[in-house]
């Protein structure tokens, strides 16, 4: 049972992440498991899976290193795409994040840190990386 700031409680599915702590469980899933799992995902009480794809490894430069990463592209599916919103939207990233897919460069050592994603939010990109390396 997940209660939301406006007193309203859902029962979801066991297991059901929220889109932060699925990018946090991201960073311990390998790549060989990667593609072979579907993740439920909770947006403000719609439920959607959440699906991976391998796309390789690439190199992000952060403070004038380059950080070998894994990229993975991120869909999600709505269960039942005309379900409303449990609580107000709460920002533009929740209200967006749902409606389209979006990769993340996982750092390919530990400690597998997200060194930047990108989500589209029409009619642009949203990027965010990481700026400055910390040992």
């Amino acid at each position: 049972l997940v209660e939301y700031s406006n007193n309203k409680s859902l029962n979801l599915p066991k297991n059901t992440h929220n889109f932060f702590s699925l990018l946090m469980h991201v960073r311990e899933i390998s790549i060989e498991e990667i593609e072979k799992k579907i993740f439920p995902v909770d947006i403000e009480g719609r439920l959607f899976e959440a699906r991976f794809k391998y796309l390789g490894e690439d190199i992000i430069a952060v403070s004038n290193k380059g950080i070998l990463t894994d990229k993975i592209e991120i869909t999600l599916f709505a269960l039942n795409p005309d379900q409303p919103a449990v609580t107000e939207l709460t920002d533009v990233f929740n209200w967006k994040i749902a409606s389209n897919e979006g990769k993340i460069w996982l750092e390919k050592d530990k400690p597998r840190r997200i060194i930047k994603t990108e989500f589209y939010l029409s009619p642009t990109w949203l990027t965010a990386k990481m700026v400055e390396h910390e040992k």
